[in-house]
C-alpha cells in the first residue's frame, strides 16, 4: 500500500522514469538487432565503417551547440512559473531556439560540403576495401548533412519535457527506431541497396522520422508555425546563449570521448578491429543507455524541486539513483556481461570474440560514467553547467593524448583504458561539487 501510495504522489515522476526508460529500452533492443544484422550481411571493413557511421548519430547531440539543453531548462522553469499552464511566451521561446537552430543547420551543410571532399577518410581509417575508397568521402559528407538538419528537429523534446509529457516523446522515440529497424532489416536480409546507398536511406528515414515527431508536438500542442520578428528570436536567443555555451562545451567533450573511441579505434588498428571493438563496447553502452534513460525522467522534477526551494527532495533523489540504481545496473548486470561475454557476443552477433581485458575496462568505464553522469544530469537540470564544460574541455585533449599512448602500444585495450583514466578525475570532483551546490542551494534557471 505504501508503494501504491509513493506512486501517487510522485505520479509524473514516476511516468516520465519509466517511459523514458521504456524507450531508451526499445533504442538499445532495435540498435542491437541491427547491429547483429549488420554483422551477418556485411563484409569486416564494411561492419567497421557502419560502427563509426552509426556512431555518429550522437553527434545530433552535440551539434545543437548547447542550445537544446539550456531550451529544455528554460522551458520547465517558465511552465513552473506559469503553474503548468501553457501561454504564447513559451511557444515563442521554443520557435526562436528553432529557427535559430536551423539556421546552424544550414550553415553546417555549406561548410561539410566546402572541407568534406578534402579530409583523406580512406587514409584515416586505413581502409583497404577498394569498394569502400570509392564512395567514403561523398558518403560522410551526405550524412553529416542529414545530421545538420535534424539537430532542431531535437528540440520538440524539449517542450515534451518542460510540459511533463516525457511519456509521449518516448512513444515518438521508440516508434521511429522500431521503424528504422524494420527498414534496416528489410533492405539488408532482402539486399535491395549497396552498402552506401542503405546507409543514407537509413539516414533519411531518420530525418523524416524526426519530422514526424516535430509535427505532432505542434499538433498536440495546437501551435501554429509562426515567423517571429528577428529582434524577439534574436533575445531569446541571447537570453540563453552563455548556458548553451557550457552545455555545447560539455557535449562537444563528450562526443569527442564517445564518439573518438570508435573512431580512433579504426584509425589506429583498420576498421576490422573498430567493428570488434563497438560491439564489446555495445555491450556496456546499453547499460549506460538504460541509467540516462531512466534519469531523464528526474530532470523536471530536479528543476522544479530546486526552484521552489525543496532540496531535500533533490538530495534524496540523487541518493536513490547512486546508491540504488547505479550498483544494480553496473556492479550485478556489469558482472553478468562481463563473465559471459563471449556467449553473448556470439548468439548476438555470429562472431567469436573473447577479451576479458577489453570487456572488463569497459565494465570499469561504464560504472564510472553511471556515478558520473548521475551527478551531472542534476546539475545539468540545475543549470550549473560552467565548472562541468570546462572540466571537460580539459579533459578531451587529455583524453585524446592518453588514446594515442595507449593505442599505440596496447591496440584497442588501450582505447579502453584511456577512457577510464581520463573519466576518473572528473567523477571524483563532481561527486563532491554536487554535494556542495545542494548544500548551498544553487541553481541558474
Amino acid at each position: 500500500m505504501e508503494i501504491i501510495n509513493l506512486f501517487k504522489r510522485h505520479r509524473s515522476l514516476a511516468l516520465g522514469s519509466l517511459a523514458s526508460t521504456f524507450a531508451r529500452g526499445v533504442q538499445t533492443i532495435t540498435l542491437l538487432i541491427i547491429t547483429g544484422i549488420a554483422a551477418r550481411y556485411f563484409t569486416k571493413e564494411e561492419f567497421g565503417l557502419w560502427a563509426i557511421l552509426i556512431s555518429f548519430l550522437y553527434s545530433g547531440y552535440a551539434l545543437d551547440f548547447g542550445f537544446r539543453s539550456a531550451l529544455t531548462n528554460r522551458l520547465t522553469a517558465m511552465v513552473a512559473d506559469s503553474f503548468g499552464k501553457p501561454n504564447v511566451e513559451q511557444r515563442d521561446f521554443f520557435l526562436s531556439i528553432f529557427y535559430f537552430q536551423f539556421a546552424i543547420g544550414l550553415a553546417g551543410i555549406v561548410l561539410i560540403f566546402f572541407i568534406g571532399m578534402y579530409i583523406p577518410w580512406g587514409n584515416l581509417l586505413k581502409i583497404q576495401q577498394t569498394s569502400i575508397l570509392q564512395y567514403i568521402n561523398l558518403l560522410v559528407i551526405i550524412i553529416f548533412a542529414i545530421l545538420f538538419i535534424n539537430a532542431p528537429l531535437l528540440c520538440s523534446s524539449s517542450v515534451f519535457s518542460a510540459y511533463h509529457e516525457i511519456h509521449i516523446d518516448s512513444l515518438l522515440h521508440s516508434a521511429q527506431w522500431i521503424i528504422l529497424m524494420f527498414v534496416f532489416g528489410v533492405i539488408n536480409i532482402y539486399k535491395m541497396l549497396s552498402f552506401p546507398a542503405m546507409m543514407i536511406f537509413f539516414f533519411v528515414v531518420f530525418l523524416i522520422l524526426g519530422f514526424i515527431r516535430l509535427l505532432v508536438l505542434f499538433m498536440h500542442r495546437k501551435w501554429i508555425l509562426i515567423w517571429l520578428p528577428v529582434k524577439v528570436q534574436w533575445k531569446n536567443v541571447k537570453d540563453i546563449s552563455k548556458v548553451s555555451l557550457n552545455f555545447f562545451l560539455l557535449n562537444i567533450s563528450a562526443m569527442i570521448v564517445s564518439l573518438g573511441s570508435t573512431f580512433l579505434a579504426g584509425s589506429l588498428s583498420g576498421l576490422e578491429s573498430a567493428g570488434d571493438f563497438s560491439v564489446i563496447q555495445r555491450l556496456f553502452t546499453v547499460l549506460i543507455t538504460a541509467h540516462m534513460a531512466f534519469m531523464n525522467g528526474f530532470v523536471p522534477s530536479f528543476t522544479q524541486n530546486a526552484r521552489q526551494g525543496n532540496w531535500k527532495g533533490v538530495f534524496n533523489r540523487l541518493y536513490f539513483n547512486l546508491f540504488l540504481i547505479v550498483p544494480f545496473l553496473f556492479i550485478v548486470l556489469g558482472g553478468v556481461i562481463f563473465a559471459f561475454h563471449p556467449l553473448i557476443l556470439k548468439i548476438w552477433t555470429g562472431l567469436s570474440i573473447k577479451n576479458y581485458f577489453l570487456t572488463g575496462l569497459f565494465a570499469l568505464y561504464a560504472l564510472l560514467m553511471g556515478w558520473g553522469n548521475t551527478n551531472s544530469i542534476l546539475l545539468n537540470s540545475l543549470g550549473l553547467v560552467k565548472s562541468q564544460a570546462y572540466w571537460s574541455l580539459a579533459v578531451a585533449p587529455i583524453f585524446l593524448f592518453l588514446t594515442f599512448y595507449f593505442g599505440k602500444t596496447l591496440g584497442v585495450e588501450g582505447i579502453a583504458l584511456a577512457s577510464v583514466l581520463s573519466t576518473l578525475p572528473g567523477v571524483s570532483y563532481f561527486t563532491f561539487y554536487t554535494r556542495k551546490v545542494i548544500k548551498l542551494g544553487k541553481i541558474n534557471v
